[in-house]
């Protein structure tokens, strides 16, 4: 009896310490190949779920090449993290490079030519275009989430005079304010400062009226520009809307018809 309660431990015991063996192997493995190639890292740690040492593993990325594209990449990998102050300081970190601007084109340009080739589909499009409209309404966003009301709205108004072609920044401020995550006072307060700030009504109606539909063959512009006017009509509506503004009906007819053109657009 005492001989098979201590063959019993010796194997127990063997157990644990292979265990731990292959604890301790897997985790350098681990190791090895978090630094030696941290983008299969971060695909598979991505896949499984682990978004905190995905984001890691896109940061030793970055380090490295520091590239605007890895930069982009990380700052779209902490979506899931809620690491709101990090993310913005990724944000200011890229836009602040003096080939932002050049970044934002060439993606831009890789989403129209995807689209050329049939990659893309119609509905897809206007959804993806505009990087440097999408950074800056994550900046926005993640400031609102912080509480940091004021400094969101900064951004968002100082948007009318960093938004590029077909961008309008604003429409995901104002979108964002109507969210349960935002109160209701907060919500009317902001967007009477919006009205009551008229140049920015102002740009946005200046912008509808200049902004180009390309020719009938350029069909990726026409649909880009479709759903930026669209996105200009529903932030004229929302922001009349929210301030009891007697432009609200006006604006609502003009939105339903920007709306209509776009799915017509996009069928």
């Amino acid at each position: 009896m005492e001989n098979k309660q201590k063959l019993g431990r010796i194997i127990t015991l063997t157990a644990i310490k292979t265990l731990i063996a292959f604890v301790i192997i897997a985790f350098f493995a681990c190791l090895a190949v978090y630094i030696i190639n941290p983008k299969f890292a971060a695909e598979v740690t991505g896949n499984i779920g682990w978004h905190s040492a995905e984001v890691n593993c896109y940061e030793l990325v970055y380090a490295r090449s520091k590239s605007n594209s890895d930069l982009y990449n990380l700052i779209v990998k902490m979506d899931n993290t809620k690491k709101y102050a990090k993310q913005n300081e990724y944000i200011d970190k890229l836009t602040s490079n003096d080939k932002y601007l050049e970044f934002c084109d060439n993606m831009n340009a890789s989403v129209v030519e995807a689209f050329n080739n049939g990659q893309l589909a119609k509905n897809k499009i206007s959804l993806i275009y505009g990087i440097n409209e999408y950074i800056t309404s994550k900046k926005i966003i993640n400031l609102i989430k912080m509480g940091k009301y004021e400094d969101a709205f900064n951004v968002a108004t100082a948007s009318i005079n960093t938004d590029q072609s077909y961008e309008v920044t604003l429409y995901y401020y104002v979108d964002y304010l109507l969210s349960d995550e935002v109160s209701s006072d907060v919500c009317k307060n902001y967007m009477q400062k919006l009205l009551d700030s008229s140049e920015i009504l102002e740009n946005l109606e200046t912008r509808y009226d200049a902004m180009d539909t390309g020719t009938d063959q350029n069909v990726a512009r026409q649909i880009v520009s479709a759903y930026s006017k669209l996105k200009i009509r529903y932030t004229q509506y929302v922001i009349y809307k929210k301030t009891n503004s007697d432009m609200a009906a006006d604006a609502f007819s003009n939105w339903q018809t920007a709306q209509i053109y776009y799915n017509n657009m996009i069928k």
